[in-house]
């Protein structure tokens, strides 16, 4: 490319240093008052918190730099007269030199020599044109490593920051194993960038409530293996809410086909705790099998007979697929995996000189509920396998039970039934039939066409007769009165169906 005047002007603009008080902050643009807000996700990109940081100190040291303080990892930062930004401490470093202004990329620079001989290094691995926050910008990303000697250009890498001219640090990276932190809005100088809310999801024991998402109607089947691992029959159980008791709790029975189900009755309280009936032995009193609010590793009394506690206990939290779907960075909790065991006591924890019996292990999901179940005196394991849980199908819904129930429940053609109520307001259910496996979108158009709503976007859904559910309340934007359409799209074929919506 040829250089001309214009591209010479351009660079000089784009690295301009901005003075303050002296000092050049080109990449460090903060001063007193000034409050960054961080995204936190953890190695594997899933969300974590928010952090808020305020610059608490900014002042002018006896060696001549600037000093900024508060900030990321309770470092201490300062900033000379030529622009090198410095740290406290940085990956066991003090008073390195972590932002060199005059190196070049792919240039290192040193931030310490070990007693090893290995030296910690950094380097600019990219300069680039940017736009952040709507503002046209340039980032810098700057790599720390360590190497065996100085010149190395790549090594074993600790950490990375992309920097700024604008905003300073717009994300810093653990490359072993810990946080990332993303610049998510700001406030410089008292002008507001971005989003500066900041979110701290709920405590465990609250997200911890989430953990039964049945209703009632629902389907759950669950493939079944002895303790000689050969399969048995599926066992398919439907739910159906019975009663509402004097305390506020919801009484759902399990009609189960098929092989015997793994409970008769689950109970859920006001607080959400759940309890099942026949849940081990064909116990006929509640067990407190899901305790909505303790702890892991703190075991809790699932029931008590003759001085013998049962008891359960978390034994992990975990990030897990189950189906094939995650949560997104909204959920940083997936999975609980209980132990039920008895004890002569209610404190015994499952693995400190346990001298009881384990009863049954079981695994719970947010969006599936329990999904692995294992009976330790039947040696039976229980596997879901598929269902339909508020009107999403997963998985496999054929259950192996007898030919006439699979044969009645697969329609004889392709519907879209009209939704109901109609008019509604301000939700509706569209339900429709399906002849055979297929992928599923389900979208809303006004009566011009315009696409306002994807109630379902290509999913997979087995043969069956399936329903969804739509509230404009939940939705957002304005829903004004008046006619739409919904349109059922498959990989066979497609249906259209008018519905009113009165406000």
């Amino acid at each position: 490319m040829k250089i001309t005047l214009k591209h010479i002007a351009l660079f000089i603009f784009a690295f301009t240093p901005v003075l303050v008080c002296g000092q050049d902050n080109s990449f460090f643009p903060y001063q007193m008052g000034d409050v960054l807000v961080y995204q936190v996700l953890d190695f594997d990109s899933n969300y974590l918190n928010d952090v808020q940081l305020s610059i608490t100190e900014d002042s002018i040291g006896e060696d001549g730099k600037r000093y900024l303080s508060s900030f990321l990892f309770e470092q201490q930062y300062s900033i000379d007269s030529l622009g090198n930004i410095h740290s406290s401490n940085y990956y066991g470093v003090e008073n390195s030199r972590i932002f060199d202004s005059r190196a070049e990329v792919n240039e290192p620079w040193i931030l310490a020599k070990r007693d090893t001989g290995s030296f910690e290094l950094a380097i600019k691995r990219e300069v680039l044109a940017i736009e952040k926050f709507g503002i046209q910008d340039t980032l810098v990303l700057v790599e720390y490593y360590s190497a065996p000697d100085s010149l190395d250009t790549s090594g074993l890498p600790r950490s990375e920051v992309q920097w700024s001219t604008k905003f300073g640090l717009l994300e810093t990276f653990d490359a072993e194993g810990g946080n990332r932190n993303s610049l998510k809005g700001a406030v410089l100088g008292e002008v507001i960038y971005g989003d500066t809310t900041v979110y701290t999801p709920p405590p465990p024991w609250e997200i911890q409530k989430d953990y039964f998402p049945y209703k009632d109607g629902d389907i759950l089947i669950y493939s079944i293996q002895d303790s000689l691992g050969n399969s048995l029959l599926d066992s398919k159980f439907t739910l159906a809410m019975d009663s509402v008791d004097n305390n506020g709790s919801i009484w759902y029975s399990l009609d189960s086909k098929g092989s015997a189900s793994f409970a008769s009755q689950f109970i859920v309280d006001t607080l959400r705790n759940v309890y099942g009936t026949s849940w081990w032995n064909e116990n006929k009193e509640p067990w407190k099998i899901y305790n909505a609010y303790n702890a892991q590793s703190r075991p809790w009394v699932v029931f008590k007979s003759d001085g013998i506690f049962e008891l359960g206990m978390v034994l992990g939290i975990e990030i897990r697929s189950v189906f094939g779907r995650n949560f997104g960075t909204d959920r940083l909790y997936d999975v609980f995996t209980i132990n039920y065991y008895s004890a002569n006591d209610s404190t015994t924890q499952a693995f400190d000189d346990y001298q009881g019996e384990f009863r049954s292990y079981a695994e719970w999901s947010k969006e599936f509920g329990i999904f692995h179940k294992y009976d330790f005196d039947t040696g039976l394991t229980y596997d879901l396998k598929g269902g339909v849980l508020n009107g999403f199908a997963f998985g496999d819904t054929v259950a192996v039970i007898t030919s006439d129930e699979i044969e009645s429940q697969i329609p004889y053609s392709f519907k879209l039934h009209q939704n109901y109520p109609n008019p509604f307001n301000p939700s509706t259910t569209i339900q429709f039939e399906l002849i055979k496996p297929t992928y599923v979108s389900l979208n809303v158009y006004t009566i011009h066409g315009q696409l306002v709503h994807r109630l379902i976007s290509n999913q997979y859904y087995n043969e069956g007769t399936h329903s969804t559910k739509l509230n404009v309340l939940k939705q957002g934007g304005a829903w004004a009165s008046g006619l739409y359409f919904y349109e059922l799209k498959t990989d066979f074929e497609s249906q259209i169906k008018p519905m009113t919506l009165i406000k």
